[in-house]
């Protein structure tokens, strides 16, 4: 009897952390504070431009795409805080790659979470699980006409 009480309370145990698990918020927030944001200044700098959504780039050459994944954990922040922390991340990822492929911007940057496109301008999306916060943006690597 005892073995059959114990199965249950693991399976009623299991089956209560089941939904904490699938957790997946859907936020957006505005890019420009971020943008503006020291922490941005100092992480990814200036040495490669970005232009996200539908904005007007100077004309140049594609080079490549490129998907930036980017996964972080609360650690006290609030979910704002974390997902500004992981976009910065995201953009140095995507600024790292571009330095590397010879490019001199970054255009066409979108929100790409599980391949599916969030396309702005002036926002950014951001999912939250139970652990932590998930943003991935794709771009395409530009180097200018000059």
């Amino acid at each position: 009897m005892n073995m059959l009480r114990l199965a249950a309370l693991v399976l009623v145990c299991t089956a209560m952390t089941l939904p904490a698990a699938a957790r997946n918020d859907r936020y957006t927030f505005s890019l420009q504070p971020t943008l503006d944001s020291p922490d941005f200044a100092q992480q990814v700098g200036s040495s490669v431009k970005f232009y996200f959504g539908d904005q007007p780039a100077p004309a140049g050459q594609n080079i490549s795409d490129y998907v930036a994944n980017d996964r972080q954990h609360f650690h006290g922040k609030t979910e704002e805080g974390a997902c500004r922390d992981t976009l910065i991340s995201a953009l140095e990822e995507l600024q790292e790659h571009a330095n590397h492929a010879g490019a001199d911007a970054v255009v066409g940057v979108v929100s790409y979470f599980r391949k599916v496109t969030f396309s702005s301008a002036t926002e950014f999306e951001c999912h939250a699980g139970s652990n932590g916060v998930f943003v991935s943006l794709r771009g395409t690597f530009v180097k200018f006409s000059k």
